[in-house]
């Protein structure tokens, strides 16, 4: 009789793919938060439009 389960192998690029999504949206926003400290800075910008600018990015 056949083993009709399947095995966690099978699985091994939806589990990459899942990762490297996490990883990029992590990265992404890292690197977006020290930018927009600056942005706020140098445009002297409130923390309101600066928030909407950041929901804008996404």
């Amino acid at each position: 009789m056949e083993n009709s389960k399947p095995t966690a192998k099978g699985y091994d690029h939806i589990i990459g793919l899942v990762m490297l999504v996490f990883f990029v949206i992590s990265f992404s926003t890292n690197i977006l938060n020290s930018i927009i400290v600056d942005v706020k800075d140098s445009f002297n910008l409130s923390l309101t439009s600066t928030g909407f600018y950041r929901s804008l990015s996404f």
